[in-house]
């Protein structure tokens, strides 16, 4: 399976709707983008203007691609004939299960045998959705856009227990097309990208709550401490990186002086630990080093985030935004 057809159609033209056919369009389909009025189809098309009009100003559009990517995008208030003919059908309707169920089931009947069907979705089991369909549930996949989808490299792409390999192979090289990341994940509540993000916000509300820091002053140390070097490494990296022995006393500290369960050592990290695999000095991790390996990584590292500082330092001396103070002690 692939889509060899330019053609999409994009059901629900909202916050991630809009940004998703404007990856489409940006890069040559012809996108239906389908709401339920025209008036709403319509502003999606007007927002992918404003956005493009950021984009050429950061160098990312040539100021002569617009009129053409605006012309590949038609508004419509017509499911069925947006979807019909079109070899990849997005579903971005707001996250209800019920919702998403009914706008699938209406879908069945008249998408192509041969196309994509993918669910943008946060969190839902993919099996879910994949059950409404009655002609072939081997079609539907689960795609998580990051917003804004326009801009964020990641997609994660969880097939469902049914969802054939033509499908996953078809999805993972049209997102590379699209200039993607596309990422594989079972379908889990919350997937990878959101189990790790929520659980971290939670934490920093909390951090707030208890007073122990502003709103502002968490977002200040995550944006310039860990956060920063995420911009870079993931944090499975980092951890190697750093030593996973240092990171599990810091757990089995936090473990016993706050008492909370999420401070708990995960069992893969203390066996790591156990066998002697506690990062790059050790040649040994989560990932495998050679000595050359080591020392290459250390450096990229370095430069890496070299540059974040050089662009981290300049939005800082040039932001506008004035300083705030948010909720906290």
């Amino acid at each position: 399976m692939s889509v060899q057809r330019r053609d999409a159609a994009v059901i629900g033209s909202g916050t991630m709707g809009h940004g998703i056919a404007q990856v489409l369009a940006t890069n040559g389909h012809f996108v239906r983008i389908v709401d339920r009025s025209l008036e709403l189809a319509n502003h999606a098309k007007t927002m992918i203007a404003a956005n493009l009009a950021v984009a050429v100003e950061e160098g990312f559009v040539a100021p002569t691609q617009v009129r053409d990517v605006l012309m590949r995008i038609e508004p419509t208030d017509a499911v069925a004939g947006a979807v019909s003919g079109a070899g990849l059908v997005v579903e971005a309707v707001p996250e209800d299960v019920d919702l998403k169920a009914g706008v699938w089931r209406s879908i069945d009947d008249v998408a192509d045998e041969t196309a994509i069907l993918a669910t943008n979705t946060s969190s839902f089991d993919i099996n879910e959705l994949a059950a409404v369909l009655r002609r072939r549930p081997e079609r539907l996949i689960g795609t998580h856009w990051y917003n804004p989808p326009h801009i964020i490299p990641c997609v994660e792409v969880i097939p469902a227990e049914h969802t054939s390999q033509d499908t996953v192979d078809a999805t993972l090289a049209l997102l590379r097309e699209l200039g993607k990341e596309p990422a594989l994940t079972k379908s889990v509540p919350g997937f990878v990208g959101n189990r790790i993000q929520f659980v971290m916000a939670a934490e920093a509300l909390r951090c707030v709550e208890q007073g122990i820091a502003s709103a502002e002053d968490v977002d200040l140390i995550v944006r310039s401490s860990f956060g920063f070097r995420l911009g870079a490494f993931g944090p499975l990296a980092v951890a190697d990186l750093a030593g996973l022995d240092t990171y599990l006393g810091v757990y089995d500290y936090l473990a016993a002086r706050c008492g909370d369960p999420w401070y708990d050592a995960p069992e893969l990290l203390r066996r790591l630990v156990e066998q002697g695999r506690t990062g790059v000095k050790a040649l040994a991790g989560l990932y495998d080093y050679s000595p050359e390996d080591a020392d290459r990584l250390r450096a990229e590292r370095d430069r890496l985030l070299y540059r974040h500082l050089r662009l981290y330092q300049a939005d800082r001396a040039q932001s506008t935004v004035e300083p705030r103070r948010g909720a906290g002690p």
